[in-house]
């Protein structure tokens, strides 16, 4: 199973097809050794807290979440959608979606 962490687009390049792009690209890439895809549809404005120094506050390439839709609810929505348009399914009432690798 690849378990997807998080992707995180900038908002700059949000609703043209890169976050659709590298998420069948690093699917792709593991194929081979996993059959199901999990992953979490948790919008940034939901706090996504960064993991890699280059992130950190004061730097020039951390996210400005000024710039995003403040309702984590519409966001939520709107990512389940671009998910559900790649072939992933919702799990029940969860903010968690499969997919099966073939």
């Amino acid at each position: 199973m690849l378990v997807i962490d998080y992707l995180a687009i900038h908002p700059d390049f949000i609703g043209q097809g890169v976050g659709r792009v590298a998420m069948e690209q690093i699917i792709e890439k593991c194929r081979l050794t996993a059959n199901l895809v999990a992953l979490a549809t948790v919008p940034l404005q939901d706090g996504f807290e960064p993991y890699w120094p280059s992130m950190e506050p004061g730097s020039p390439y951390r996210l400005d979440y000024s710039q995003l839709d403040p309702g984590t609810e519409r966001a939520t929505a709107k990512l389940q959608a671009a998910f559900s348009a790649m072939g992933f399914q919702r799990l029940s009432d969860t903010d968690y979606m499969l997919r099966a690798v073939a």
